[in-house]
């Protein structure tokens, strides 16, 4: 009963539980423990997003009942923590999005196409109506992973992580409030019309990571 009224043990509690839930969920398919790589279905992601929100709320709850030596360390480091945040997100989209895959339009078989011919007969036309950065940097990730559709996935991980990153920044830069900054950047990451540009092999995610790197800076 005592640890119980412990609130700091709670609070430790949470989120050891939601880390071990969270590393769990992403990890399963990845180490071949959930079946084929395209089984990462409803109830891995049900269990990311359980893990994350103890997580969110153990760390919510330790700060809030942390004393005041540990605040002042905790304001300190606020930048650190938000940053370890987002890129720790924007890892477990790429886990998810690189293990069930990404989705197509046509939109997207245009540009699988456009970087199949870059890579394999060096064909960097892309017409006069469609960008030629984003089959480039398929063309470019496809020497890490030559399917292309997992090289779009990778991509799209990687400009999420961008993305969250800089969001970050920015909230720390006109923020003191550390759980504040936790509470927003969970509510982008879980926001459903922010992952769905996330979803598709679109030219979007990348266009997104540079347009806010260029506002920021």
């Amino acid at each position: 009963m005592k640890l119980l009224r412990d609130k700091n043990f709670i609070s430790r509690s949470l989120i050891l539980t939601g880390l071990i839930i969270l590393l769990f969920s992403l990890s399963v398919d990845t180490f071949k423990g959930g079946g084929q790589p395209a089984s990462f279905g409803f109830r891995q992601v049900i269990g990311m997003v359980l893990g994350f929100l103890l997580v969110c709320c153990g760390t919510i709850f330790f700060l809030r009942n942390s004393d005041s030596s540990l605040r002042e360390l905790i304001q300190t480091h606020k930048t650190s923590l938000a940053v370890f945040m987002a890129v720790a997100l924007g890892l477990s989209w790429l886990l998810y999005i690189y293990n069930a895959g990404i989705r197509f339009s046509p939109d997207s078989v245009a540009y699988q196409s456009f970087a199949l011919k870059m890579h394999h007969i060096a064909d960097f036309d892309t017409g006069a109506t469609w960008p030629p950065l984003y089959p480039i940097l398929i063309h470019i990730v496809m020497y890490i992973q030559r399917f292309p559709a997992g090289a779009a996935a990778i991509i799209s991980g990687l400009s999420m992580i961008g993305v969250l990153t800089i969001f970050a920044l920015i909230l720390c830069k006109y923020s003191n409030d550390v759980a504040l900054i936790i509470v927003f950047i969970a509510s982008l990451f879980f926001w459903d019309k922010f992952l769905y540009i996330y979803t598709p092999a679109w030219s979007e995610p990348p266009f997104a990571f540079i347009l806010v790197l260029a506002l920021f800076l």
